[in-house]
């Protein structure tokens, strides 16, 4: 739709209401704008509304070259995007609103699954593009499951599919001198799942953690920013595993308290099996501890305390015992 426009000093507040509908790939997208170029205080705002579009089709326009595969997914938005340049003052552009991820699945290039996401929304407050800080609201992951390999190197598979870090000296001064800051509310994971497979210990060690429900907190790369975490799961035939704690990103430190039930001491031990001169037939391990780990010197910095730990049917044999 075309808006009514005028350069004349009367009609210089007037809001002109530019509208664009249309198919993108067969998903609907509509923007909506209100905008007032000719006022002193020039303003614009644009709702971005797009859904279920289908994005392995965009996959190849990537500027980041990625050796794994976007076998499905798409996006849905309700996104307002504001412009504000006062007279005489520096311009502003403020990006807020939802966006979701849907049917995302991500493989290896043979097909092999990496990634699977039911769905995933963010809530931005706020994304100030000129002043360079983020802030999230809410990040709702539901359902994801992710598979892990470590290969006989002994070095995970999927660090190898993963595109090179950028060269930090390509970074522009201005860009040194204000850093990007961030800051995210809460995060939180539902009814995840992780398949790890480990094929740097004989023989292969295969196991599942389900169950997965993780909630952190007030995540900012702010110096010495508490950010809170809550991690529960569950593995192998009843083995619970709870943490609970904090952890700082600029100096990276994390601390808290861990709790395991029923860990199969038999399943592990192709981790184990080099140490020790018995063979573990059957057995169950409670243990608890308090812990920080420092990263901040030049060594890392671990303390464990009121460590508690409690065997129940163990069962240990001579490896030419029967």
């Amino acid at each position: 739709a075309l808006p009514f426009v005028s350069t004349l000093p009367g009609d210089a507040d007037v809001r002109i209401q530019p509208a664009f509908d249309a198919k993108l790939n067969g998903a609907h997208l509509a923007a909506g704008a209100l905008a007032r170029p000719f006022a002193q205080t020039r303003d614009a705002s644009v709702d971005i509304n797009l859904d279920a579009l289908d994005l392995p089709a965009f996959a190849a326009y990537s500027p980041v070259p990625f050796k794994l595969k976007l076998a499905s997914g798409n996006l849905t938005t309700r996104l307002k995007l504001e412009f504000v340049k006062p007279e005489g003052k520096a311009p502003t552009a403020v990006l807020s609103g939802t966006a979701a991820l849907a049917s995302v699945r991500i493989t290896e290039p043979d097909g092999a699954p990496v990634l699977d996401v039911p769905r995933l929304t963010i809530d931005i407050e706020s994304l100030a593009v000129f002043a360079r800080r983020l802030l999230v609201e809410s990040v709702d992951v539901e359902g994801a499951q992710a598979t892990l390999v470590r290969g006989s190197a002994g070095t995970l598979r999927l660090l190898s599919l993963l595109p090179a870090a950028p060269d930090g000296e390509t970074q522009s001064a201005d860009r040194a001198a204000q850093p990007f800051e961030f800051r995210l509310a809460q995060a939180s994971l539902r009814d995840g799942k992780i398949r790890w497979r480990d094929q740097a210990v004989q023989p292969a060690f295969e196991s599942v953690a389900e169950q997965i429900q993780l909630t952190v907190r007030n995540v900012s790369n702010a110096t010495d920013q508490a950010i809170d975490i809550d991690l529960e799961f569950a593995a192998g035939s009843g083995e619970r595993v709870k943490y609970a704690g904090k952890a700082t990103l600029s100096p990276f430190a994390v601390a808290g308290s861990i709790d395991v039930q029923n860990l199969g001491i038999k399943r592990y031990a192709a981790y184990y099996r080099h140490l020790i001169d018995f063979q573990a037939d059957d057995g169950l391990l409670d243990a608890s501890a308090d812990f920080s780990l420092s990263l901040a010197g030049a060594e890392p910095q671990l303390t464990v305390t009121g460590a508690t730990a409690g065997l129940t049917r163990l069962r240990l044999r001579q490896p030419d015992q029967r």
